[in-house]
């Protein structure tokens, strides 16, 4: 598979967690994170699983353009998730 694909912080915790991190890498040739997430990956407040996006030469941090529809999202969900969504629209 080739393509862009954007991420939110869970799968990319959650497949670190099981020693696959380069899975995403195989189906897409970009992953794309909002700021938010790779603010959250790498100082979590939660978790002892820490993830420099950086490390990943697949990973990209692209802030989303439209701020109206972060802000929005954001009184249904976190940060992270708003500007993942809004990064995919």
């Amino acid at each position: 598979m080739s393509g862009h694909a954007p991420s939110d912080t869970s799968p990319l915790r959650a497949l670190a967690f099981l020693g696959e991190p380069d899975l995403l890498r195989r189906l897409f040739d970009t992953v794309f994170i909002p700021p938010a997430v790779a603010r959250e990956l790498s100082d979590p407040d939660w978790a002892d699983l820490t993830i420099d996006p950086r490390q990943f030469a697949f990973i990209s941090v692209q802030a989303p353009s439209n701020l109206t529809v972060v802000d929005e999202l954001q009184q249904l969900v976190d940060l992270g998730e708003s500007e993942a969504i809004a990064l995919a629209l």
